[in-house]
């Protein structure tokens, strides 16, 4: 299994924030079972913002939100990544209780995200979604963390972004002025219009893998 961790500017210690919980899971499983790599997507973020050249996305009334296209960024990686590794499926850790976050949301990124895979002849699954509200036990019961209730306590080691206040509070405001379809309506214009560029993006790299379209 590859356990790939993403990394850019902005990041808040992306690679000592997960040590704790991957040696916790190596202890239970085995190091031989595991792949670990710290992949920097900042290049990769700065394209999705430049190209096309853009101080604001008028195409779909949004000004550009960097932590939005950070996120489309890291599944740009870990799609490259499996390309190049020979690696067929990717599972992703998105929850339904944080569907306000376009990306954790089934009906923009979850179903977006899915057929940006396919059009690469990659399959995305989400398992977490299913388990959200039991996660926590069943870590705790494969003694992987060292309590059930770990979330929103100082034992909760996660990746922070230097712009996730300011992106929850764009969110709200969205949502609050536009109607909560309509705000869902234009975030998946934004995204299928960059997880498109994304896909030609790759495939310019010389990988014959597409099989179909995201739109």
């Amino acid at each position: 299994m590859h356990l790939l961790t993403m990394n850019r500017e902005g990041y808040y210690r992306a690679e000592l924030e997960t040590e704790e919980n991957f040696q916790r899971l190596i202890r239970v499983y085995g190091k031989d079972r595991f792949q670990r790599k710290i992949i920097d997507v900042n290049y990769l973020h700065e394209e999705l913002k430049r190209n096309p050249p853009l101080t604001k996305n008028t195409k779909f009334g949004l000004t550009k939100v960097a932590l939005s296209f950070a996120k489309i960024s890291l599944h740009g990686a870990a799609a490259r990544y499996c390309l190049q590794n020979h690696v067929s499926l990717v599972f992703d850790g998105a929850v339904p209780y944080m569907y306000l976050y376009p990306d954790q949301n089934p009906r923009i990124g979850g179903r977006l995200y899915k057929k940006f895979y396919q059009s690469l002849g990659l399959r995305y699954e989400s398992p977490v979604a299913a388990l959200s509200l039991r996660v926590e036990e069943l870590l705790f019961d494969r003694a992987i963390t060292p309590s059930p209730t770990m979330r929103g306590t100082t034992r909760d080691r996660q990746v922070f972004y230097a712009e996730q206040i300011i992106f929850a509070l764009w969110l709200k405001s969205s949502i609050a002025c536009f109607g909560y379809r309509a705000h869902r309506r234009r975030l998946e214009a934004m995204y299928t219009d960059r997880l498109t560029w994304l896909k030609t993006r790759i495939l310019a790299e010389n990988t014959p893998h597409a099989v179909a379209s995201i739109s």
